[in-house]
């Protein structure tokens, strides 16, 4: 697959959606384009930032969400909070995974 390609389906599928595709065969491409040659490398690099970035700002948008009260059981409220904040850790740790990428 030509680096062109690789790039462009990888921005095919951010323009789609962050979360449309696995984000194991996500990184699996962008780690082929990295690889493949420096012409490609920036480009790929900036991507993965920004998908980084808006990770980290959802996490903090479940965070946020996750410590104001809407009422309700006591225990249902807590059930809410404990979701949206391991959801807010998984965003994390895939914002990581795409930092750890530039890197290599």
């Amino acid at each position: 697959m030509s680096k062109i390609k690789l790039i462009g389906i990888s921005f095919l599928f951010a323009s789609i959606s962050i979360y449309s595709i696995d984000t194991d065969t996500e990184i699996r491409l962008l780690r082929k384009a990295l690889t493949e040659g420096s012409s490609s490398k920036s480009s790929v690099t900036v991507f993965m930032n920004g998908i980084a970035a808006e990770k980290r700002k959802e996490a903090e948008k479940l965070r946020q969400m996750a410590s104001v009260g809407f009422g309700g059981k006591f225990m249902s409220g807590e059930n809410r909070k404990k979701e949206l904040i391991h959801q807010a850790e998984i965003l994390e740790q895939e914002a990581k995974n795409y930092e750890s990428l530039n890197k290599e």
